[in-house]
């Protein structure tokens, strides 16, 4: 009887479902794998991490959007390689470090004997390792053709016999550096998610079921979600060199790592028969168990750092780069044909070639860099090259001959000199001229005496002061007039217009020039009222200036 009657208006409403947010968080690894991590906002809940291929990530969670639910992608970085290095983590420039790593290289490659094969050994071990530092930055412009899956670092195998660990470990713990940058822990995972890696330089243990994740590994830090922030992966290196003793891991595992792992030389010790997935340089086991002589690993890391600050500078100018790759290779093929037309010399080609190549670029760079300090001479880093290449591959240098002169090096010292060393070899002759009297200390609240109070004869041309920002932490800075610049650099290099100067000087957005686009300074003593416009360096990032000289600037500050 009441079914011709309105439904009441006190009728309880259906729940709406709430709609399913998924946000995918992703980074990729340099095999074109996937990791990632899921968090779903309707449920509040994290899940994680996982890896896939890019494939099986976009058909099981597609970017869409309905009524009923929503999939968002968001792309991670990985901080790792050349690109992330950060110049306060490399060594500032230090003269009697770097006649001290010379001394230890030497000792390095002497350490299992000083005949022939053993040298070949230490050579061969030394520049497989140095290569992967620059064997991603140059994989572009490999001039022969090699399978892609061989276009990485090398892959260094090892046979184990007594005392080679030993040997091994303190040769990687001398020439592996960390190249990954990790950020700031203290931040909301929603809003600036950030990829952790955890870098060692040599991969062993002892205890039962190890595995390589428990020494090195990719983790999330997540600040709302703690119980993510300890699982971890595989690490995702790049452009630098690991020890993995094989003994400890399983052989799967290590095959995932070398996999992953392109872009870093990884010395294997007792390596998996089957397991590479590319062909290794192989260096024998017998001549490192002959190791007996220990160097110093200090000296020859600081090296290793200025070779890594060497790069740098080179492949943060990528036309020039690329210029200069072309030049290397090609004289680099020239010296392996003339091996190869030697009868008695197995030859050098397909995979070997390209290894060897990338071999040989490392020693021509770490020579060069050497040479950039000033550690040798331009003459002595040619000797000291055609010695190493021959040891490498006997016979492709021909000694004393000025022809052996490297193009690529020719081509070096006449390019046309950046604004950049211009700049800093200014600052220096500033600095340097007549023991530093032209440089005063300005203490807080102090003015900037044109002349010293005991001789006009004597003109201050920069001054030392701490300079104090409101909202960041004090910094020792080295400040001059811009007029004062302005002259001093224009007597050195005509070339430069006052006018188009500064502008080109601030245009660099060089690390130790202040950010300030307008500084004042005091225009002289006695117009205390009046001021000009300055230039201001910052002191501890000024890594161009020998030891010395930064010390006598710091004890300036020190002294009142």
């Amino acid at each position: 009887m009441f079914d011709d009657l309105p439904a009441s208006n006190n009728t309880p409403k259906k729940d709406k479902a709430k709609r399913n947010k998924i946000k995918v968080y992703h980074w990729n690894y340099d095999d074109d794998s996937v990791g990632y991590v899921l968090y779903r906002s309707s449920k509040k809940a994290w899940s994680g991490p996982f890896e896939c291929s890019k494939r099986e990530l976009e058909e099981q969670y597609p970017p869409q959007s309905s009524e009923d639910s929503k999939t968002e992608w968001e792309h991670l970085t990985i901080n790792s390689g050349l690109d992330f290095v950060t110049k306060d983590s490399l060594p500032k420039r230090d003269d009697a470090k770097g006649k001290a790593g010379l001394i230890a290289i030497k000792s390095l490659l002497e350490s299992c004997g000083s005949d022939s094969k053993s040298m070949q050994a230490m050579i061969t071990l030394f520049s497989s390792v140095l290569s992967g530092y620059c064997a991603r930055v140059s994989s572009d412009y490999y001039p022969d053709y090699i399978s892609p899956k061989e276009i990485r670092a090398p892959i260094i195998t090892i046979d184990k016999r007594d005392n080679t660990f030993q040997a091994l470990e303190q040769i990687t713990q001398s020439l592996a550096m960390p190249t990954n940058t990790n950020t700031s822990e203290n931040v909301i995972f929603a809003v600036n998610p950030t990829v952790q890696i955890e870098y060692s330089p040599i991969l062993s243990g002892r205890q039962a079921d190890l595995k390589i994740t428990d020494i090195a590994n990719l983790r999330l830090s997540i600040k709302d979600a703690p119980e993510l922030s300890v699982k971890r992966v595989l690490p995702q290196y790049r452009d630098t060199a690991v020890l993995v003793d094989c003994r400890c891991f399983p052989a799967k595992q290590i095959s995932a790592f070398i996999q992953r792992n392109r872009w870093i030389s990884i010395v294997l010790i007792a390596a998996p028969k089957g397991k590479l997935r590319s062909d290794p340089i192989n260096v024998d086991g017998s001549v490192l168990a002959r190791f007996t002589e220990s160097w110093d690993q200090d000296a020859v890391h600081y090296l290793v750092g200025r070779f890594i600050r060497y790069l740098l500078k080179k492949v943060g100018h990528k036309r020039k780069w690329a210029e200069s790759l072309k030049e290397y290779f090609k004289t680099i093929n020239q010296k392996v044909i003339r091996y190869n037309s030697q009868e008695l010399n197995p030859a050098v080609k397909g995979t070997k070639h390209y290894h060897t190549t990338l071999q040989m670029l490392a020693l021509m760079l770490f020579v060069y860099s050497l040479a950039d300090d000033e550690a040798i001479t331009v003459d002595e880093a040619v000797d000291l090259l055609t010695e190493w290449y021959n040891v490498l591959l006997p016979g492709c240098c021909l000694k004393g001959n000025t022809d052996e002169v490297d193009k690529a090096e020719e081509m070096s010292k006449n390019e046309p000199e950046s604004l950049q060393s211009q700049i800093e070899k200014v600052i220096l002759n500033i600095l340097q001229a007549d023991d530093g009297r032209h440089i005063c200390y300005v203490p807080k609240g102090g003015y900037y005496p044109t002349n010293a109070s005991d001789s006009d004869a004597t003109q201050y041309w920069g001054y030392v002061k701490r300079y104090e920002p409101k909202k960041q932490d004090s910094f020792l800075s080295f400040q001059i007039r811009q007029k004062d610049f302005q002259k001093l650099f224009t007597d050195s290099y005509h070339e430069y217009e006052c006018d188009s100067l500064i502008k080109a000087v601030q245009s660099l957005g060089l690390d130790y020039i202040s950010g300030m686009t307008k500084f004042r300074m005091y225009a002289n003593e006695e117009e205390k009222g009046r001021t000009t416009n300055g230039l201001m360096f910052i002191i501890d990032k000024m890594d161009f200036l020998p030891s010395e000289i930064l010390e006598r600037l710091k004890n300036m500050e020190c002294a009142h």
